[in-house]
């Protein structure tokens, strides 16, 4: 739960602070505003204990898989489906 907290944190923070003359595509800019949607519902519900321990370890496999697509995308490289080490 902790670690879905911070990875929801990041999310809002990248999502609210902005970064001044960064150009992003259509395909990269939609990835990230989906990933900080998906992480803010995920985040409510766990704090709303609405989600069991289960929903909470996908949910976490989930953010990673987004967030390492973003990571990809912006380093320009095709990782396939990525997998927690």
């Amino acid at each position: 739960m902790k670690r879905l907290m911070i990875v929801a944190l990041v999310g809002l923070m990248l999502a609210s602070a902005g970064c001044s003359g960064v150009i992003m595509n259509a395909k990269y800019s939609a990835l990230l505003d989906t990933f900080v949607v998906e992480t803010k519902t995920d985040a409510t519900l766990a704090l709303n204990k609405k989600l069991d321990a289960n929903d909470m370890i996908s949910a976490l496999i989930d953010h990673y898989a987004r967030a390492k697509e973003i990571q990809d995308e912006r380093d320009g490289v095709d990782g396939g489906v990525p997998k927690p080490e």
